[in-house]
């Protein structure tokens, strides 16, 4: 006899460890990816082919609304990852072992890249990144587009920009809550509201190490390094050495829990058909 709640749960734990699978396997092909990478020399750039590049951010034009996302810098930032948190609905809190204290849960209901003209010179060459194979691939929304009205919490196996396995920023994040923000999104909602939702953002700022992995091309003769299909674009604060680490760690997080739920799914799902379980 068919058992449709037994069914219906088994049906959201197998694609909750589906899509676990899908995160261990991006970071497994991407990390198998890296250690193929030649690194880019003083020998050229071979227009069309994948290289990785290591040096610091030069910025031609800052990304929009950089100024507010990251106010706790003076020097010109290229891109930047955000998002904006809400309190999660109910009595919901967690340990946060840094600080040692208790704090409401939170969820993203929004996230994006912003990003300006910049190039990372690595000592042979100042070579320009584009991060629009990252937004697309994302569906990222632009923060000028975002209205806090219009947000809706969402699934945390959905497709966002902010934990990208792509994108390793850590060394210029800011944390502060959107009333504190100075207008940066459609701000139509009360004061109290506003000191209720949390923004945070990663930033490459001038003068940063960054490590990008991606596809060059010579575009009126200047080198430009992104992300196609078939080379995905990788960036990283800490250098190949401290993404591959990050991926690593990954593929081991994700990894483990879809084993856990693997065998929770299919005994719901043949529970929920109606097949005997001895």
């Amino acid at each position: 006899m068919v058992e449709p709640v037994a069914l219906g749960f088994g049906v959201v734990v197998a694609a909750i460890c589906l899509w676990f699978g899908y995160r261990v396997l991006t970071a497994a092909t991407l990390y198998r990816a890296l250690s193929a990478t030649d690194s880019y020399s003083a020998t050229g750039i071979v227009d069309g082919e994948t290289a990785a590049i290591e040096g610091n951010v030069v910025v031609e034009e800052p990304a929009a609304r950089s100024e507010r996302a990251v106010p706790d810098t003076t020097n010109p930032i290229g891109a930047f990852v955000w998002r904006i948190q809400r309190p999660k609905r109910g009595n919901e809190y967690e340990i946060d072992f840094e600080s040692r204290t208790l704090e409401q849960k939170t969820q993203t209901v929004e996230d994006g890249i912003e990003w300006g003209t910049f190039a990372v010179d690595d000592g042979h060459e100042s070579i320009s990144v584009d991060l629009s194979w990252l937004a697309e691939t994302h569906d990222s929304t632009k923060l000028s587009e975002v209205s806090l009205s219009s947000l809706h919490s969402s699934s945390t196996i959905s497709n966002r920009t902010w934990a990208s396995p792509y994108i390793f920023l850590n060394d210029c994040a800011t944390e502060t809550t959107l009333d504190e923000m100075g207008g940066i999104v459609d701000e139509d909602e009360t004061d109290a509201n506003l000191r209720r939702q949390h923004f945070e953002s990663k930033a490459i700022p001038e003068g940063q190490s960054l490590a990008v992995r991606g596809e060059v091309t010579v575009e009126q003769g200047e080198p430009v390094i992104r992300g196609t299909e078939e080379t995905p674009l990788a960036i990283s604060d800490r250098g190949f050495d401290g993404l591959g680490s990050n991926l690593k760690t990954q593929i081991a997080k994700y990894g483990l829990m879809s084993l856990v739920l693997l065998p929770v799914a299919v005994l719901l799902l043949l529970r929920g058909a109606g097949v005997p379980i001895a």
